[in-house]
């Protein structure tokens, strides 16, 4: 595959200023790929997330007011040190009260965790929302991977909602905590993604077929089988979101995520497919999201998330406005 990149060591420093162009109302936190919107009246507590870069628009398009405080980037499909973490925590927590929103990677939990324990031994307070939306199996125990995939954006709004009325730190951790519990993701790949620099794909995957649990990584799923319909596939992709909920749902909110290699026009298919059969099992379709909110790089795929809404003021949060650029 081919790739429009200069140097393949400059990509990310070169994609971090680009992206710096792209979103103006940010300020870039010196020495880091941390990025903040300046406010006249910021939230009392710093919502801040982020990630390996290679994910766009993930995480520095969530930046704004009504979503996240900040977001720091890492290199490619890798977390951002704890150094950058704790600068740009300094560079806007004001009153010192932080929660910062991770994803379920090792890596990602050992560079926030890291910084947490650093500032808090700078009289900081900082709490951590560990997303876990993935459902996906390890396909040697079938255990759940609980990876933080493409949910994590409707967390993050949500909690950006929450923290612009001023809900205490505790109650915060308590919001995200239930959100995290009702939200499910599965993904699957048609095209496995391929990285400059290098020549083969992350994984094999044959022209016929469709691999079901994918990662947003490059890790191959769990099972592969020929390339369905989209109304099949839609239809197996629920079947498995659902299994997940003790409680079958009433009114969910539902996320159609690109993984960067997607044509919109498929996932609009993929989302009209979804809403006809939540509707078929009388479920409530209250939101609908459609488009590249976290992607695999150029992986050729779809994931689709669910939350079921057990809060009514989950879906005004949802539907609330932001200045995040990518929302």
């Amino acid at each position: 595959m081919k790739h429009i990149v200069n140097q393949v060591d400059h990509l990310i420093t070169e994609a971090i200023a680009g992206q710096a162009l792209a979103y103006p109302q940010l300020i870039q936190v010196p020495q880091t790929f941390g990025f903040y919107q300046p406010s006249e009246a910021p939230p009392k507590i710093a919502v801040i997330s982020g990630g390996g870069s290679g994910h766009e628009p993930a995480d520095l398009g969530y930046v704004g007011t009504g979503m996240l405080t900040a977001a720091v980037m890492g290199s490619l499909w890798a977390p951002p040190t704890a150094e950058a973490i704790v600068a740009t925590v300094k560079a806007i927590a004001k009153t010192r009260q932080v929660l910062l929103i991770v994803k379920n990677f090792s890596a990602d939990r050992q560079a926030f965790t890291t910084a947490q324990q650093q500032l808090v031994q700078q009289d900081y307070q900082v709490e951590q929302v560990v997303v876990t939306d993935d459902i996906s199996v390890n396909p040697q125990d079938y255990q759940l991977r609980e990876r933080g995939v493409a949910g994590t954006v409707l967390l993050q709004k949500i909690l950006g909602y929450y923290a612009q009325q001023n809900v205490d730190l505790v109650k915060l951790v308590e919001i995200g905590q239930s959100v995290n519990r009702q939200l499910k993701t599965l993904g699957v790949a048609l095209a496995a993604p391929t990285l400059p620099g290098h020549l083969e794909a992350q994984f094999e995957l044959q022209a016929d077929q469709v691999d079901y649990g994918i990662g947003i990584h490059g890790e191959p799923g769990y099972r592969r089988e020929p390339v369905q319909s989209a109304e099949l596939l839609a239809n197996e992709l629920l079947n498995k979101l659902l299994h997940q909920y003790s409680v079958r749902p009433q009114r969910v909110a539902v996320l159609i995520n690109g993984l960067g290699a997607t044509p919109l026009l498929e996932l609009y298919v993929i989302a009209q497919d979804i809403e006809q059969l939540l509707r078929l099992q009388q479920i409530e379709v209250a939101f609908v999201k459609v488009g590249n909110q976290m992607t695999a790089y150029n992986t050729q795929g779809v994931s689709v998330s669910l939350l079921a809404l057990a809060s009514d003021e989950w879906l005004t949060a949802l539907q609330a406005p932001t200045t995040a650029a990518a929302w």
